[in-house]
């Protein structure tokens, strides 16, 4: 088997790809409502869960997002199931749980 070697000459390039052509509703695997302000669910997102969005922005030092009302995570479904319930018939979901792969593990 041959390997094909190349090298990324600019990944800002390859990232706005990435941004555009990926459906990221395709990978939620949990969502649900909780009547708790963000900063509370925040903080019981389980463990090994990884921050994106806003909350992920958030965690840069030096920059604070404006006001959001959603938490984005990578996780593990079965997990958040366990903490929050089976809940995936909401409108207006504040918790979005997407599929983590072994990259970001």
């Amino acid at each position: 088997m041959y390997s094909r070697w190349f090298e990324v000459l600019d990944a800002k390039k390859i990232l706005l790809y990435w941004c555009n052509d990926r459906n990221l509703w395709n990978d939620v695997v949990y969502r649900v409502r909780l009547d708790l302000p963000v900063e509370e669910i925040e903080g019981l997102v389980p463990a090994r869960s990884l921050f994106t969005a806003y909350t992920g922005f958030k965690h840069r030092p030096g920059y604070v997002p404006a006001d959001y009302g959603e938490v984005i995570v990578y996780g593990d479904r079965q997990r958040f199931v366990e903490r929050f319930g089976d809940y995936q018939h909401t409108k207006h979901p504040n918790l979005l749980v997407l599929s983590i792969d072994d990259h970001l593990r």
